[in-house]
């Protein structure tokens, strides 16, 4: 399991406002439930931090920014339109895949190979030739004004500053082993690795 927060996403573009987030492997509302082993969150299933919604349907992130004329409030990474699953009045969503299916309207990743939809190329991003792994940023994603559910426009709001989406643990990298780029050292882990500062 895993959870963290923070002051503000890296932010695309001239974004002004604050981008305060939150996230965990699940989310709370069914923090009571069993589900078994195989539930993601709850063994070395769990996604990568900032994935789009847990193996319930839930969002498991959010993230506080302006969006259009929704102001001032926290955006649920979800489809769902269920307050119970943790939708604010705004959907938002993130590039990493998780279990269920999400809007078509961003570009998206899956980090696990869990699905086959949409095609796992994060798979390839690690190099057979010289075991370099890519690391590739969690990006969320907020509903514009008439966006719904799975539908609508939706606008990059940041990454995540020090998370990234990886899929080198299994494929050359061992979990928490360190990989050195330059004079940056990352934390490996299934699905994500994380920047030591």
């Amino acid at each position: 399991m895993h959870f963290g927060w923070g002051p503000s996403l890296v932010k695309n573009g001239t974004i002004s406002a604050t981008t305060a987030y939150f996230f965990a492997s699940s989310s709370g509302f069914y923090a009571s439930t069993v589900f078994g082993s195989g539930a993601a969150g709850f063994s070395s299933t769990a996604h990568c931090p900032g994935a789009h919604e847990d193996v319930q349907g839930c969002a498991a992130g959010f993230v506080l920014c302006d969006s259009d004329t929704f102001t001032g409030k926290w955006i649920g990474i979800t489809d769902s339109l269920q307050t119970n699953n943790g939708y604010t009045g705004r959907n938002g969503a993130s590039m990493v895949y998780g279990d269920n299916p999400m809007t078509p309207s961003i570009p998206r990743y899956s980090t696990s190979g869990r699905t086959s939809v949409p095609p796992p190329f994060q798979f390839g991003q690690t190099s057979e030739q010289d075991g370099r792994a890519n690391l590739l940023p969690v990006v969320w994603w907020a509903g514009r004004d008439g966006a719904s559910g799975q539908s609508g426009g939706f606008s990059p709001v940041g990454s995540f500053p020090f998370i990234f989406s990886s899929t080198g643990v299994g494929n050359g990298f061992a979990p928490t082993e360190i990989y050195s780029i330059g004079p940056d050292n990352y934390m490996m882990f299934p699905d994500f690795a994380v920047k030591k500062v």
